[in-house]
């Protein structure tokens, strides 16, 4: 692997936490505490995460990963380990608003405010990536994105400054993490800036605070070009998901993560890089053993079981009243471990004069926990195809056979969309695959149909799949008379069935201009013109909202109209989840009904 010669430092901070810290390597004893989750979880999590990539000043070389390298730590703390979005500050170069790009006047007003924020209990993490730099007597800076070279006084944010902040703060538990002097932006004749090492000793004796520094005071932190991350917040990453609980006691503590980033970074520089990179702590005298970084999630279910071959039973039958059985139909059985997969055929029968045919199926475990399988009738050139959402829990199936000429068949699946690939969500019968409140959702004639008509609702209901989804195509046809409801997408559910994430507004009155609705946040991402959408909105009537999302792009159109193309520019959101059908609090809309059918998507690669 070729490696980059960087200029300057790349600083990555993690503030956080310092009630019961550890000492530094060598010098005493570490302790650990078996409360630490407790601990943890009886305060509340705050972190500011910090990325600059490109600067002003031409004298200071532009970096490659520090957004990236921030974004993934952002993300870590938010869906790994415990840390609630909203508390999260994310002050990079792409964001939108400009009071979040890290420019020197916002370094030094959110950091100091955010930081204020934190009580005793708390916990405080902090993280910046970009470039750090010494003047000439000494004195340590930060470079914001407007940071010039040869004016640090006035341009640089004082390492002192953050000090005083993190020394003010309130928080029980406080951490700095320090990830420098990155190879990969010297110019030729450049020297290196300060090491991690060298930074993170201004705060040796700050109290109350751990640091931790990515390298020893001669080397550099390493760019790791084939993960697009910096090497060490790469593994800090991973250790902070969980790979560092050595303990296995569902908490990652300060002095776990410095063994497993001290271990991996270290050894992947030598084999991968032929290089030295040494992670290194400093720790106060008033901190004495360790303390939570990371609440993580271990489960407590037994693996599932070893594969074993099983036995599907299907009856073919013609579709229609008589419901007479199909002798010699070939089925056969398809199986996708991920959405955005085609799926692959697993095993195939043909049935007997009675419709019936017993396919034997070895399932390996995955497949017996994750996935998801479909099932293909096909006799005298009819072919129907259907989906398992409860396949292996289930093995006995009815496939009514369709012989009619019809457009579609009796789950909503027009000819030309089973040749493209799509596949239905709802069988037309049940509310298999899906899973909500039984009082507020219910099917009829081929209808989901959400209710609170004779029910108090105190927060939104969801019917919502038991699968999740990455980049698809959505199409589903809707009904409302009036009142408000959604489609969630790419959406996280809670234990309580709450529900959060991306949602296709349906709308009768004042949300008409929104098109992509932030739920959980209060948050809109897209908007509209109510007017156009009016006019293709047919009240009452049938509509179809067709969702496409493929990366961070997000299509949504009613009725073929265009009515929102947004791009999610910010990785706080999860681009995988499930799909959910939305009643709202009865406080808000009492007595609503709202109607689905012909729930189908297509998988895209």
């Amino acid at each position: 692997m070729r490696l980059r010669v960087a200029s300057g430092a790349v600083l990555t901070l993690f503030l956080g936490l310092a009630a019961l810290g550890q000492p530094p390597q060598g010098e005493k004893n570490i302790a650990r505490d078996g409360s630490l989750a407790e601990k943890f979880d009886q305060g509340r999590k705050w972190a500011v995460v910090i990325g600059v990539n490109q600067y002003l000043d031409p004298l200071i070389p532009s970096l490659r990963f520090c957004v990236a390298d921030a974004r993934l730590v952002s993300c870590t703390l938010a869906e790994r380990c415990g840390y609630e979005p909203d508390r999260i500050l994310l002050i990079v170069d792409d964001q939108q608003s400009d009071h979040l790009r890290p420019f020197g006047i916002n370094l030094r007003k959110q950091i100091s405010g955010w930081l204020k924020n934190a009580e005793p209990r708390d916990t405080v993490l902090v993280f910046f990536s970009g470039h750090g730099f010494l003047d000439n007597q000494g004195q340590a800076f930060l470079a914001p994105k407007d940071c010039e070279k040869e004016n640090l006084g006035l341009t640089g944010f004082r390492v002192d400054d953050l000090r005083d902040s993190l020394l003010q703060c309130k928080a029980s538990q406080k951490l700095l993490v320090l990830d420098c002097c990155h190879a990969g932006a010297l110019k030729a004749g450049d020297s290196a800036g300060p090491s991690s090492g060298e930074l993170g000793a201004a705060f040796r004796d700050a109290a109350g605070l751990v640091t931790l520094a990515s390298c020893q005071k001669t080397e550099q932190s390493r760019e790791w070009q084939e993960k697009k991350q910096g090497l060490f917040t790469h593994f800090l990453a991973r250790g902070l998901k969980g790979e560092a609980d050595y303990d296995r006691n569902a908490v990652v503590d300060s002095d776990e993560l410095y063994r497993f980033t001290l271990d991996k970074v270290r050894t992947t520089a030598q084999l991968e890089m032929n290089a030295q990179q040494t992670p290194v702590r400093f720790i106060p005298p008033d901190v004495v053993g360790v303390f939570a970084l990371a609440r993580i999630s271990i489960a407590s279910e037994p693996p599932p079981a070893p594969a074993q071959p099983i036995v599907a039973v299907f009856t073919v039958r013609e579709e229609g009243s008589e419901g007479r059985p199909v002798e010699d139909a070939e089925v056969q059985i398809w199986y996708a471990a991920k959405s955005d997969e085609r799926p692959g055929f697993v095993a195939s029968g043909r049935s007997v004069s009675d419709g019936r045919v017993e396919i034997p199926v070895k399932l390996s475990v995955a497949q017996q926990s994750q996935g998801a399988f479909l099932v293909t009738a096909k006799h005298h050139g009819t072919s129907n195809t259907w989906s398992l959402p409860d396949f292996p829990r289930s093995r006995s199936y009815d496939l009514a056979l369709s012989r009619k000429p019809a457009a579609t068949n009796s789950f909503g699946l027009t000819r030309e969309e089973v040749a493209q690939g799509f596949v239905s969500l709802f069988d037309g019968k049940t509310l298999n695959g899906w899973q909500g409140d039984e009082r507020l959702w219910r099917v009829e004639e081929g209808m989901i149909i959400g209710s609170t008509e004779s029910i108090h609702l105190s927060q939104h209901s969801f019917l919502s799949t038991q699968r999740t989804y990455q980049d698809f195509i959505l199409k589903v046809r809707f009904k409302l008379a009036r009142g408000n409801s959604g489609i969630q997408f790419r959406s996280q559910q809670a234990a309580d069935g709450a529900v959060t994430g991306y949602q296709a507004e349906i709308d009768c009155g004042e949300y008409r201009h929104v098109a992509i609705w932030l739920e959980g946040q209060n948050k809109i991402l897209c908007e509209t013109d109510p007017h156009e959408r009016d006019k293709r909105f047919v009240l009452d009537e049938w509509n179809e909202y067709t969702i496409t999302c493929k990366g961070p792009r997000i299509t949504l159109d009613l009725n073929d109209y265009r009515l929102a193309d947004y791009v999610e520019r910010s990785r706080l959101y999860s681009q995988n989840g499930v799909i959910a059908l939305q009643l709202v609090r009865t406080d808000l809309e009492p007595g609503m009904r709202v109607y689905f059918k012909d729930i189908r998507i297509r998988a895209l690669n």
